[in-house]
């Protein structure tokens, strides 16, 4: 009996074992360079009995959204689409579930770098970061400009 056939839109970035773990149990095909029209055609062709998808949120880049129209293309083999995103705004979840398609996100993956962004900016809007960027950008950096002479991160 041959093995389901599982398919990631994109590079793996993260999970490289995981995705390998599976191959224990499916062949798993990456598709790298891809349109929104090429991956149609292949889901009426070689992607025709898939059972399982991957994708990342890079993948709107090169199919678009994960929209009814898209959907509609899906094969009736598909079953389970995990996506490696926060949210679920780049995919129409009601026309999964019509079509009977799981799907699954990663509510927490951006949790640590939001917060870290976050202070990042804060401290940035506190000590005035932006306008020793832009002196260092404009070549004035650090004898000319605003706060020149000035340590960086001073507070008057």
């Amino acid at each position: 009996m041959s093995k389901p056939l599982v398919i990631h839109l994109e590079p793996v970035r993260y999970s490289q074992q995981l995705w390998v773990d599976i191959e224990e149990i499916a062949k798993v095909e990456l598709i790298g360079e891809y349109s929104r029209e090429e991956f149609i055609k292949d889901l009426h062709g070689k992607y025709a009995n898939i059972v399982a998808m991957g994708r990342g949120y890079l993948s709107g880049q090169k199919v678009g959204m994960f929209d009814e129209e898209l959907i509609s293309h899906f094969p009736p083999s598909l079953k389970y689409i995990a996506h490696q995103g926060t949210g679920y705004d780049q995919i129409d979840v009601e026309a999964l579930t019509k079509r009977g398609i799981q799907v699954s996100n990663c509510p927490n993956i951006t949790t640590n770098s939001t917060a870290d962004t976050n202070i990042f900016l804060m401290l940035g809007a506190m000590r005035n970061f932006e306008a020793g960027r832009q002196n260092l950008i404009a070549g004035k950096w650090p004898t000319g400009g605003l706060g020149a002479g000035v340590e960086v991160g001073y507070a008057p």
